[in-house]
């Protein structure tokens, strides 16, 4: 198999992939949530951007800073669209303090990332 394909293969399409799952997620209705106190709804989004950051991460390598930087900019752009996203979603709402959290759990994956080994 062709390097590029491979690279592809393993690094970018699982980015792709979970971009998709968030979107996904953030496109139900609020009523198809069951009520969950702050801690769950915090977790889980700490959870699904710990996973962004990370797949990010792996795809740019170590390569210093600019990677980290570039990787840690990706999920708080794509955190603020998600959060954007949401206005538009019956029963969702936009929040300031969920994007700061969706931008701590990118930034764990990103230094779990680099971290590891």
């Amino acid at each position: 198999m062709k390097k590029k394909t491979l690279f592809f293969l393993t690094k970018v399409l699982p980015v792709l992939v979970w971009l998709a799952v968030i979107f996904v997620l953030s496109s139900f209705p609020g009523s198809s949530y069951p009520q969950q106190p702050q801690l769950f709804s915090w977790t889980a989004h700490v959870a699904q951007f710990f996973v962004l950051g990370y797949l990010l991460a792996q795809m740019l390598g170590k390569k210093g800073a600019v990677s980290f930087v570039f990787a840690l900019i990706f999920c708080l752009l794509y955190a603020a669209s998600d959060e954007w996203h949401q206005k538009f979603v019956a029963g969702r709402e936009s929040s300031v303090v969920d994007w700061v959290v969706d931008g701590v759990g990118g930034l764990i994956g990103i230094l779990g990332y680099y971290l590891r080994k």
